[in-house]
């Protein structure tokens, strides 16, 4: 359930049922609040079979990426994600 009501269109965070989701990048600085919880969705992801890519980024920390675009680590968080969408979309994954 939803804070909507009862749905089938639940995101994917919330889901029972992980099975069938598409390609998932996902990336978290090691330092990031969240860090834990979506390592542990991307281990759910590949238990189901989806195909998901993870990075965690030593040193980062929430949206470290975006703060200051000049580290080394900014820069490969970056490169990497450009990359994986490339191959999205060109429908290598």
């Amino acid at each position: 359930m939803s804070a909507l009501g009862p749905t089938d269109d639940l995101p994917p965070g919330e889901r029972s049922d992980l099975a069938g989701l598409p390609p998932t990048y996902l990336d978290a600085g090691s330092a990031e609040l969240f860090r834990d919880a979506i390592v542990s969705f991307a281990s759910s992801l590949w238990a189901k079979g989806c195909r998901a890519e993870l990075h965690v980024w030593s040193g980062g920390f929430h949206a470290s990426d975006c703060v200051d675009e000049t580290p080394i680590v900014s820069a490969e968080a970056h490169r990497a994600r450009r990359e994986w969408m490339r191959r999205w979309l060109a429908g290598d994954l």
